[in-house]
């Protein structure tokens, strides 16, 4: 951690870092704290794919909005524009891990 803020020129302290504390929690860049909250809270779609199971498709976007109200985000287009890019990536991700 110390060493990637060192690389990026930011102070570890933007992110209550406290040295020792990598057990198990993610430091998350100041700018990008409100699009992650957003985005672990965010509602998705599920289709059924019959005896396989069911897989996320992707984040409600007719929901998205509410969600972030009611945790207290105001919903910009960046805010928008970061929540889809972690979208892609979770969906690539969980592609990857279905083989």
């Amino acid at each position: 951690m110390e060493k990637d803020c060192e690389r990026w020129g930011i102070d570890p302290a933007a992110f209550n870092y406290q040295r020792g504390d990598e057990g198990g929690a993610i430091p998350v860049w100041p700018d990008m704290q409100n699009p992650f909250a957003l985005f672990c809270d965010a509602p998705w779609n599920w289709v059924s794919i019959g005896m396989a199971g069911i897989l996320r498709t992707n984040i409600s976007r007719t929901e998205l909005e509410a969600s972030a109200r009611l945790i207290g985000i105001e919903m910009t287009p960046a805010i928008f524009h970061d929540i889809r890019v972690m979208e892609d990536e979770a969906i690539k991700y969980w592609s990857r891990r279905r083989g």
